[in-house]
This record gives structure tokens, C-alpha cells and sequence, in this order.
């Protein structure tokens, strides 16, 4: 990074690139089209040539590809416009969209389903022309499809075709060249899609796989073909002929607008929006649309965050001289086909004078704009497809592209204006691929709070004993003491007796929770007092309508439960089911207390059926004998699909041996202090638990799981089911805190929580939110 900075300077934008930040770039050094293209490389008949090429080889496209029919065997795509989408965008971003936003196709393209389609079927039918005519295949007047007969395929398959890819380009020279003849090895990335490699192979492509990025495998792919002399390297990264086989789509695209009877011109101007992996696709495109419309066309290009490697190359003037590795960045992404960490310097410079700016957008945005697209169009697109709506989102809001639009003298005539996203691949993508990109698009358009909007918060302990059991305060006292201490809400937990002391203490600023805890024991032997294990599950008396549910005699007050009792051995999954079963049927809350004092195996109560929440964090054992620790096991369920919460609690006995009283709590979010309501937010996990520290507010936003607290030491998103899921904020010094995070959603998540630490080890806990579909 310090060599890079030694040949850039500084430079605000790499410095913005480098943090991994959505960035929107105008070009500073674009020129106006007489200018620029003037001294253009490619030339408009270099494009016209591709395209009388390309109806030279309709006949034997048409030949292979029956689905080319409708256009004579040209490959083309269809243009439409895509109103509702459109609306969607206003209301992402809140703010207008200019005109009128179109989408241009390319993702429905014949043959390979990409933009690929364009420059690399060209180029591999110009080579395929190229022997043709080197091997007298062709005479004149010959129509293009003799070269699908035997014996000129026969002198294809003497040749071999090579590519390195990510994905799509590999997929359209792969299929077009095995389909003429050619021996066909495409070189591909670890980021290229499994399923993208099966299809090559089942055309009878050979597919070599590198660990490495994209770069590596074209750097394997061409350094093997310089080995053969029959070998041709099709060159992504600096193939002039590719290049003006996209270039051929600028003519496509004005004919598609003038059957819509779509003007483009000063005033009528127009906006295209094009992904960009190395950079030869959307550089082509621009090229082509340039010589046909000028100074009228505005073209972007939209990268992912960690790979942006063409504004890299531009902002730094560097081109293929930096990758986006060199300034920190990983160069991995969802979008495959954007996973490219250095530009090709031959497009890259080409652009230099006419593109008008660059959009990078994050991973999970892609995934939006693809749920969105399905949700209002009922058009499928892959991820790296939906790239350019940044450029729509950003040219609405975003103040750099504000100021490009004023600068050029556009406002006045904005509302005429043509938007084009180019959706460059998708209709190849399998349907259980689909299913799971458009699952993981749903997880991260989610919207949920942690919390109710509304309602007030109330302060209460679970878990407590008196002298109705083994505590050593009476019922009043124990009362005295909580109110002290700030609680609104207690539930007398005694050991195997129902008490309710709702008439006797119940005021208007503090309440009881009828209950017990219910208990399960084995013993060592019969005659022995030793307990190797026993289940403790509370039942705290549930809502009118619950109760109303039960199928047993609620307890009266005093009533006593009998002690299961078990001696030398025993099924404990039974033991503890058998206990929720008869707290859930006298229609109360089942939760389960304390597993590791308890000495019990997961196996032995994570499956319990009927339990509301764990006690994740016994004030009174943590002291006793510190295994009032249950966190574990709670993510154990929780990554088993069970839909679980959790509690803190004190325990409390208050004999005067250990500190048990008022350092475990939840906190509930409630219209009122009553019983129903104070059941009914517990029922909905709408609490947190805590030992000290305050959770304000939590939950999921624009695929974000955020929270804010009081001040704290770190802040723990916690999510399952895969190795790497969720993150964690810790400050640097024990004297420094943390009030607020974020934590971007991978889409895969079934849940996540949160947990905030203070230096002293104080925790408090948020309740899951689940993601999966039928949970969230």
C-alpha cells in the first residue's frame, strides 16, 4: 500500500475505494465526443465490418441455435421498460427517477444467457472465418452454414480454443466453439459458479480449475496456448476484437429504440448503466454507443465494493499497474462476474476520455435490486446483472451525479431523459441456484426491529426463591428488596410449590408472575442423597387464552408439585419432557433453568418440546460456583432450528454466602404493567436479558443487523449456521466504549442475536430474530 501511495499521492477517492465504501465517481477527465473521438482507437468501420460478420454466420447460427429464429440468427436481446421497478427505486431511495428506465437484456441473450454472447461469440466466429478461408472451406455465394457440415467441422476440431474466466465469457466461448467443432479448455477462477462449470462439460469443454483469482487463471490459459501452435487465446483483458464485437450492440440498441419510437439527442438525452468486471464488455458497449449517439449517451459502469478494479485503474491513472489487492481489498464478491481485481488496460484506456463516471455498490444491494426486479417485473436477473441499478439509484440521489447533470447543461431537459440498466446474464442460471439467490435477497431486504415500536420498559427477575422453599426472605421482603432496586415484575420461583401473590402485592408500579420451578432428580442410588443430575423447569403462568388452552387444573397457590424422582439412571430427554409437558398443560410458560449446574448432557434437554426460553445467565450459580454460564448451549438449539429465547436471572436464596440477588434481570417492552401484557412481550421476545448494561434498540435494516446501547466494552453480533457468520466490535483499550454496530448479513443467516459487554464483563443479551422463511 505505501509503493502505491509513493505513485498516486493522495488520492481521496483510492483512499474511499480502499474502506470498502460505495462510491460515486465523475470522470474528470472526460471529453466531448468530437474530441474524444477524433483519436478513438476503434473505428466506426471496424463496427460495421463485425456487423456484416455476424449476418454472414445467421445462416449456420441459426443452424445450431433454432431459438435465433425469430431474428434470422442474429443474437440480439430484447429492450423493455420496466415502470414498476422504476417506482421501487423512488421509493429505495426517495427521490425521483429522471425519465423514463429501461432494461436492456443481455441476460437473455441466445445461447449463453450473457453480454458475453456479444464480443466473445463474435470473436470466436471471426477465427472460425479466419480458417475457413485459410483452409478453402468456403466458396463464393456460399452460405455460412456449410460450415457446420462434417468435414469442416472436421478441420475445426485440429484447433483448440482457450479462455480464462469467471464465469460468462467462458460459458459463450465454450458453447459456441464446442458447438462448431473446435477442443475447447476454459480456465476458471475459484469465484466462478459450480454450476456454470457442469453446463461447459456437459458441451465437452474441458474446465481447469485455479484456487487463484481471475488474473491467475488467464495468465495459466494463455501461457498454455502460446504452447500450441493450434491453440487460440481469447484475450478478456486486451482483445481488440472482442472489444468491437460488443461494440456492435451501440447500432442494436439505436434500431430497438427507434422501433419504440425513442428519440436520443440533446434534448432527449441518454443514460446507460453497465457492470464492469475487466472491463472489455461494458468498454465495448460505450465504444459502440459513442460512435452512434455522441455526446446524447452518458455511459457508467457499476462495480462491487471489494472489486471496483476499473475505477481503481482510472482514479489512480495506474489502469492494469494496480489491482484492487494492492490497496486492501479482496477482490471477492457475490457477483462472479465482476470478480476481478485488474483492469484491462486496453479497455481502461479507451474509457479514459469518454466514460462519464462509476458507481460501486456492496454484495448485499446487488441481491436488493434482483428481489426487487422479480417483485415488480417478474424478471429474473444473476446478482452481478443488477449492478448498474446503482447507477439509477445514485444519478437520483446521490450528489455527485447531481452535480454531473448540472454541469452538462441537463436539467432543463432530465425529464426526457432514457435510463438503460444492461442486465448482462442470468437466464442460464439453474432453478435451485435461483431459489437460493432470490432466499438470500429476501433475508437481506428484511426490515425487523428487535423491539415493539412503542410500549414502555419493564424491569423483572424470573427466578427467585423465599422461605417458601429454600430462600431466606420471606415473600414481603423479597418484595422490599426488588422494588429498591428499580424491578417492576417477580416471579417466586419455589422449588416444586405453586404460590400466587398477585392479591397481596400487586400495585400500580409492580406486579407478580405466578409460577414454580418444577424439578426432576436422580440420585445416585436409592437411600442416597447425591444427585449426579436433575432438570429444573420453571412454569410461570401463561395468558388468559392460555390458560383457557390447558388441559389440566391450574395450580392453586400453595400447591405442591411432586419431585420426579429417578435413582442410578435414567432417560433425562423423557424426564424433561415429562416435566414442560405438565407445566405447558396447566397452561403456563415452560422455560429451562441452568443446565450446566444441573450436570446434564445437551442430549438431554435441547430437544425438550414446549419450552419458551433458557436461562442463559444465573446470577446465583455464576457465584456459587460459577456454572451459571448456559450461552452455549442456547446457540446449540438455536443452530438445530429450535425456536428458542432466553432469559438472565438471579436465582436468588439471599442466605448471605453469595451475592444471588438483583445481578440477572430481563427487561420487557410493554403497553402496560399487567400480567397479560408482561406474558404476552415475553411470548414475543420482545425483552432483552441483562447483568448491567442497557440494550436502546436492535434488529434488521436494509440487510443490516444493527444496535444501539449504553456504553460498553464490545458489542457481539451472534448468527448461525455457517463457520464465519456474524462479527464482533471490540475496543481497542478497556478504558475506551462502544455505544452502537452494525453487522452486513450474508443472506444465508437462519438467525442472529446480539450481546453487549461492558469491561467488567456485564453482558446483556438481545433475543434472536430468525431469518429463516416460515420464522421471519
Amino acid at each position: 500500500m505505501e509503493k502505491i501511495k509513493d505513485r498516486i499521492g493522495e488520492n481521496p477517492v483510492v483512499e474511499k475505494l480502499a474502506r470498502a465504501e460505495e462510491t460515486a465517481w465523475i470522470n474528470p477527465k472526460k471529453e466531448c465526443w468530437d474530441d474524444a473521438g477524433e483519436t478513438f482507437d476503434v473505428r466506426p468501420e471496424e463496427i460495421e465490418g463485425a456487423r456484416a460478420r455476424l449476418e454472414r454466420f445467421a445462416p449456420l447460427i441459426l443452424r445450431y441455435f433454432p431459438e435465433t429464429k425469430d431474428r434470422g440468427g442474429l443474437i440480439e436481446s430484447p429492450l423493455e421498460e420496466i415502470p414498476k421497478m422504476k417506482a421501487a427505486l423512488e421509493e429505495k431511495t426517495g427521490s425521483a427517477v429522471a425519465g423514463r428506465l429501461l432494461l436492456k437484456e443481455d441476460s437473455h441473450l441466445a445461447i449463453a444467457g450473457s453480454v458475453k454472447a456479444r464480443g466473445g461469440i463474435y470473436e470466436v466466429l471471426k477465427y472460425a472465418e479466419d480458417l475457413a478461408v485459410k483452409h478453402g472451406m468456403l466458396k463464393d455465394g456460399d452460405s455460412y452454414a456449410v460450415l457446420g457440415e462434417e468435414e469442416n467441422r472436421a478441420v475445426f476440431r485440429k484447433y483448440t480454443i482457450q479462455v480464462g474466466s469467471t464465469g460468462n465469457l467462458g460459458l459463450s466461448i465454450g458453447i459456441i466453439s464446442a458447438v462448431l467443432g473446435f477442443r475447447v479448455i476454459v480456465h476458471m477462477s475459484a469465484d466462478a459458479k459450480e454450476w456454470k462449470k457442469q453446463l461447459l462439460r456437459k458441451f465437452g469443454v474441458e474446465v481447469r480449475e485455479y484456487e487463484q483469482d481471475y488474473g491467475e487463471a488467464v495468465r495459466q490459459g494463455r501461457a498454455l496456448s502460446d504452447q500450441d501452435p493450434n491453440s487460440y487465446f481469447v484475450d478478456d483483458e486486451n482483445s481488440r476484437t472482442l472489444f468491437i464485437g460488443y461494440a456492435t450492440a451501440g447500432k442494436r440498441l439505436k434500431e430497438q429504440l427507434d422501433e419504440q419510437k425513442i428519440v436520443v439527442d440533446k434534448e432527449h438525452p441518454l443514460f446507460v448503466y453497465i457492470p464492469c468486471g475487466v472491463g472489455g464488455a461494458p468498454g465495448g458497449i460505450t465504444a459502440g454507443l459513442k460512435w452512434v449517439f455522441g455526446d446524447a449517451v452518458h455511459c457508467f459502469f457499476a462495480e462491487p465494493v471489494q472489486a471496483p478494479c476499473m475505477l481503481l485503474g482510472m482514479a489512480s491513472g495506474l489502469h492494469n499497474e494496480i489491482a484492487v489487492q494492492d490497496i486492501g481489498l479482496t477482490g471477492k464478491t457475490d457477483a462472479d462476474g465482476l470478480a476481478v481485481g485488474r483492469p484491462s488496460a486496453f479497455a481502461g484506456k479507451m474509457m479514459e476520455r469518454v466514460l462519464s463516471g462509476e458507481v460501486t455498490v456492496e454484495d448485499r444491494k446487488l441481491l436488493q435490486y434482483m428481489k426487487l426486479l422479480m417483485d415488480t417485473e417478474e424478471i429474473f436477473l444473476e446478482p452481478s446483472a443488477c449492478a448498474g441499478f446503482a447507477g439509477v439509484s445514485a444519478m437520483a440521489a446521490q450528489e455527485e451525479f447531481q452535480k454531473y447533470v448540472k454541469e452538462h447543461g441537463l436539467e432543463p431537459v432530465m425529464g426526457n431523459a432514457v435510463q438503460i440498466v444492461w442486465a448482462t446474464g442470468g437466464s442460464l442460471v439453474p432453478e435451485e441456484m435461483r431459489r437460493q439467490y432470490l432466499e438470500e435477497a429476501r433475508i437481506l431486504s428484511l426490515n425487523v426491529p428487535g423491539f415493539a415500536e412503542s410500549g414502555n420498559w419493564y424491569k423483572g427477575n424470573l427466578h427467585s426463591h423465599t422461605v417458601n422453599s429454600d430462600g431466606h426472605l420471606t415473600p414481603a421482603e423479597s418484595v422490599k428488596l426488588f422494588r429498591e432496586h428499580g424491578y417492576h415484575f417477580l416471579c417466586f420461583s419455589e422449588h416444586d410449590r405453586y404460590t400466587d401473590y398477585r392479591d397481596e402485592f400487586d400495585c400500580e408500579d409492580f406486579i407478580i408472575l405466578p409460577g414454580l420451578e418444577a424439578s426432576a432428580v436422580l440420585y445416585e442410588s436409592e437411600g442416597s442423597k447425591l444427585r449426579p443430575k436433575v432438570h429444573h423447569i420453571h412454569g410461570i403462568l401463561g395468558t388468559k387464552e392460555m390458560q383457557k388452552q390447558a388441559t389440566k387444573e391450574p395450580y392453586k397457590h400453595m400447591e405442591i408439585h411432586p419431585v420426579d424422582k429417578y435413582y442410578g439412571d435414567w432417560d433425562g430427554a423423557k424426564a424433561a419432557q415429562k416435566l414442560a409437558d405438565e407445566m405447558t398443560s396447566r397452561g403456563m410458560i415452560a422455560t429451562y433453568n441452568h443446565p450446566i449446574w444441573s450436570r446434564v448432557r445437551e442430549e438431554e434437554f435441547i430437544h425438550t418440546k414446549g419450552i419458551w426460553a433458557m436461562e442463559i445467565y444465573n446470577y446465583g450459580t455464576v457465584n456459587e460456583s460459577a456454572t451459571g454460564y448456559d450461552e452455549t448451549y442456547w446457540d446449540v438449539m438455536l443452530r438445530e432450528g429450535k425456536q428458542i429465547f432466553a432469559f438472565a436471572s438471579d436465582d436468588n436464596h439471599n442466605d448471605g454466602i453469595v451475592e444471588d440477588a438483583c445481578g440477572g434481570y430481563i427487561v420487557v417492552k410493554a403497553e402496560e404493567l399487567s400480567h397479560e401484557a408482561i406474558v404476552k412481550n415475553m411470548l414475543a421476545g420482545n425483552y432483552y436479558s441483562s447483568s448491567g448494561p442497557e440494550i436502546y434498540d436492535w434488529g434488521i435494516r436494509d440487510g443490516k443487523a444493527y444496535v444501539s446501547s449504553s456504553p460498553v466494552y464490545r458489542i457481539d453480533f451472534i448468527a448461525g449456521n455457517c463457520i464465519n457468520d456474524g462479527t464482533s466490535i471490540v475496543c481497542r483499550s478497556v478504558d475506551e466504549t462502544v455505544e452502537s454496530g452494525e453487522y452486513v448479513l450474508k443472506g444465508h443467516e437462519k438467525y442472529v442475536r446480539v450481546k453487549c459487554t461492558d469491561r467488567y464483563g456485564k453482558t446483556a443479551w438481545s433475543n434472536p430474530i430468525f431469518l429463516d422463511r416460515e420464522n421471519a
